[in-house]
């Protein structure tokens, strides 16, 4: 029997897309939406598009992020995909300070506004790895692959060894993966991201 990836479903974000690509890259993947049958999955993946606020709202009145800290804390692989991502840290600055999961100690801030270098940052971004990729879902991403983006804040993990892998944004380092133990994140959309993105669901699934 397949691994089964269960897709967090709080009611906002874009589940279909990601359930698609995900079935693309030849995974098994079913949405949960019931706080207490997350256990039941051998990954889980926690998608999210965006405000910060109103979605963590959704996630809360549902029971669903005392659920996935639970589930992290059993030690299984967990992946946040953009706002999911976000989600993982400890506070968003995002229209006023918001309460993350605090699974990935850090916040969430805006992208450096310059001239010349628009917000959000959509598009495809070449990615470099800050250390390692190994035990993670970017195992098998190599150094300077693109990816496709779509935000407009980032992560500032308290602890840089967190960071996997980076864009260059206005001359900053913006995070692009991280990773701490089983409880993991990426900024881009794999399901968007061609055959280098569903590598990311498929190393995801494996690591179940």
């Amino acid at each position: 029997m397949p691994r089964l990836i269960g897709v967090v479903d709080y009611g906002a974000g874009n589940l279909f897309s990601v359930e698609r690509g995900i079935r693309a890259a030849g995974c098994a993947a079913e949405f949960v939406s019931d706080p207490d049958r997350i256990a039941a999955f051998d990954a889980v993946l926690l998608p999210g598009v965006g405000a910060f606020g109103a979605a963590m709202e959704r996630m809360r009145a549902r029971g669903m992020d005392a659920a996935v800290v639970t589930y992290a804390g059993r030690g299984k692989p967990l992946l946040g995909v953009c706002l999911g991502m976000q989600f993982l840290m400890t506070r968003s600055l995002e229209f006023g300070e918001h309460r993350g999961l605090d699974l990935i100690p850090g916040d969430t801030v805006e992208i450096p506004r310059l001239s010349g270098w628009p917000v959000p940052n959509v598009g495809w971004c070449a990615v470099t790895l800050a250390r390692p990729p190994t035990k993670t879902p970017f195992a098998r991403t190599p150094g300077g692959a693109d990816f496709y983006f779509a935000h407009s804040y980032r992560c500032v993990p308290s602890d840089p060894r967190d960071v996997v892998g980076t864009i260059d944004y206005a001359g900053v380092p913006v995070a692009a993966m991280v990773s701490r133990e089983n409880v993991h994140g990426c900024q881009f959309h794999p399901e968007i991201s061609a055959e280098q993105g569903l590598g990311v669901y498929r190393t995801l699934q494996e690591m179940a």
